[in-house]
């Protein structure tokens, strides 16, 4: 689905997608095609949603974002923190666009993707 389809279906609404076609150039994730996976009322709950999707799937490429935004350019940076004992310890990207949990005006996003 794409992004004018997706705010035009949940207007002014938080929602957890999965990114199904994507490409990457000069360090900015282009989504060209998303899977809705749930939409909510406030990103405190947006966010335990992606958090537990994540716990059980984290090779996934999904993220958060609010409607009101009109594209869904991602900003890519390299991650290389610790990870605990039992997690991939393959090497992952961490992308986000200007996370701001208090404004529902604001688009945020993470993810952990193998490279």
């Amino acid at each position: 689905m794409k992004w004018e389809e997706i705010t035009e279906l949940h207007p002014g609404r938080f929602i957890l997608v999965e990114a199904i076609k994507a490409s990457s150039n000069n360090r900015v994730r282009q989504l060209e095609d998303m899977a809705v996976i749930q939409d909510y009322d406030n990103p405190q709950e947006a966010w335990n949603g992606y958090k537990y999707l994540h716990k059980l799937h984290p090779t996934r490429e999904t993220y958060v974002f609010h409607t009101s935004r009109s594209d869904v350019e991602v900003v890519e940076e390299f991650f290389s923190g610790v990870r605990q004992q039992n997690e991939d310890t393959t090497p992952a990207r961490l992308a986000w666009y200007l996370p701001d949990f208090n404004s529902q005006q604001s688009i945020y996003c993470f993810t952990d993707r193998s490279i």
